[in-house]
């Protein structure tokens, strides 16, 4: 049945029917009324009175059932039996639709099978092979053996179920969805209130495993509704919901856990190994059943298993950090501040200028070599190997002079910090100093060492290495001189 897919991609049901399966031609239409709806069905085919009928609706109407059912029911009146077909062109989609009548001769039991028509499900052309007659079998045809057929392909329960619970919501959402695309920014915001309690509904999962207010948890699925309103694309023919939801689920999944817990984890991490952890408290608490789900999701071909679950256990179990009688509290306090304040930008500046100054009291190679080895002005520190090639000299000659350059250059960084430090003895530098020692400033992250070079740990250029060069390297320049 691969050429019922051309059929079905193109809407042709009529030359599906009567070429392809063997029905006979029919004409007439049918127009009915329901839900505020108009619905004109044309008739393509028949098979002994069994009789099949097209209409091309609205997309709103596809996704609902109960008025699929309707028109059903007030289509059996004038035509006993039938086969409906619904489709649309934006997006292109279709609903093949039968009823049976119970034994009562009243009751119609319904069965829908709804598909996109570029992908109709494979179990479907299958079993649409079953209503093709040949012309052997035209013949001996009647209408209890196309019934019979018409029973085994569509008597079954839907492949894909794409109608919609709430068909007023679906339709408001579309409403809200085509005035956001005009680019209206109120349509938007009125778009993303409106969908609202589809961020609440899944962001109380959050409330309830990690202890979230529920405020801060509606933010969370809020940010992956607008994540998912940004990236929806209608004409595939889905719902909002249907696409919002697993963007709001992956949005709570990685900002939760980082909010609420004072330590992070990566995400694949925490979830593996939080799963696992549910489930040894349920085996714990008893029942065999757990015992058995446990012993599924563990992996023990991991050898990082179990230290990565002592890892998250630790993780986990901190619960406060300004509590002075928990651990927590003291472990905190052996960790280094790692923050700096403006006087220490503007010290490391201060550092970063007096280097420069230094460096452009040399001459211009000793200057050059010095700046390409240590990645002075953002660019990075090259190697013997590749300054000897731009100079056409030896490692060895452009290593001695290096180490020339840096006895020079200690000799004026030496003098830029004797007039630095008689700067800080002023009584006005002091007191300012003073003043930031209260608020965490440590003005011991520099200082000056006995020969009176000053040692700095700054950003911006680091002249330990300036300031003390390899004695090796002193020795050898010079020997060679």
């Amino acid at each position: 049945m691969d050429a019922a897919v051309d059929y079905l991609r193109d809407h042709r049901f009529k030359a599906l029917f009567t070429e392809l399966l063997g029905w006979e031609h029919a004409s007439g239409s049918i127009r009915v009324s329901a839900g505020g709806r108009d619905f004109e069905f044309a008739s393509i085919a028949h098979k002994r009175g069994l009789l099949v009928l097209h209409s091309s609706t609205a997309s709103l109407a596809l996704v609902n059932r109960s008025l699929l059912r309707k028109v059903q029911r007030i289509v059996a009146r004038t035509c006993h039996e039938n086969i409906l077909i619904f489709s649309c062109d934006q997006p292109r989609k279709q609903v093949w639709q039968w009823a049976i009548r119970f034994p009562d001769g009243r009751k119609l039991r319904h069965r829908e099978h709804q598909f996109f028509s570029n992908s109709p499900p494979e179990l479907f052309l299958q079993r649409l092979a079953g209503l093709r007659f040949t012309l052997s079998e035209e013949a001996d045809a009647t209408l209890i053996e196309a019934l019979d057929r018409v029973r085994s392909a569509l008597d079954r329960l839907a492949d894909l179920n794409l109608f919609v619970s709430r068909p007023w919501y679906a339709e408001r959402s579309d409403e809200l969805l085509k005035a956001m695309q005009n680019g209206d920014k109120e349509s938007l915001h009125r778009f993303l209130r409106f969908h609202l309690p589809l961020a609440r509904k899944f962001s109380k999962g959050l409330c309830h495993w990690f202890g979230i207010a529920p405020e801060d948890a509606e933010q969370f699925g809020f940010l992956g509704l607008m994540k998912a309103a940004r990236r929806f694309r209608p004409e595939l023919g889905f719902q909002f919901s249907t696409y919002a939801t697993p963007c709001i689920k992956q949005v709570c999944a990685r900002l939760g856990p980082d909010f609420a817990f004072l330590i992070h984890l990566p995400v694949n991490l925490f979830w593996r190994c939080f799963r696992l952890r549910l489930t040894l408290d349920r085996m714990l608490s008893g029942g065999v059943a757990g015992i058995r789900e446990f012993l599924r999701d563990l992996d023990f071909r991991d050898p990082k298993l179990s230290e990565q679950l002592r890892d998250f256990d630790r993780a986990t179990a901190v619960r406060s950090l300004s509590d002075r009688k928990q651990p927590e509290y003291r472990a905190a306090l052996q960790i280094p501040e790692s923050w700096s304040s403006p006087l220490d930008n503007l010290e490391y500046e201060e550092q970063a200028q007096c280097v420069q100054r230094a460096v452009s009291r040399l001459n211009s190679r000793q200057a050059q070599i010095i700046r390409l080895r240590y990645g002075f002005d953002g660019c990075p520190a090259q190697t013997l190997e590749v300054i000897a090639s731009l100079y056409g000299l030896t490692r060895e000659r452009v290593r001695q002079i290096q180490s020339k350059a840096e006895e020079r250059l200690k000799a004026h960084l030496c003098r830029e910090m004797e007039d630095m430090e008689h700067a800080l003895t002023e009584p006005e530098v002091q007191a300012a100093l003073a003043s930031t020692k209260s608020g965490g400033y440590r003005p011991e992250k520099g200082k000056f060492i006995d020969d009176g070079t000053w040692l700095s740990n700054g950003p911006i250029h680091d002249t330990r290495r300036i300031a003390k060069p390899n004695c090796r390297s002193a020795n050898s320049a010079k020997r060679a001189e």
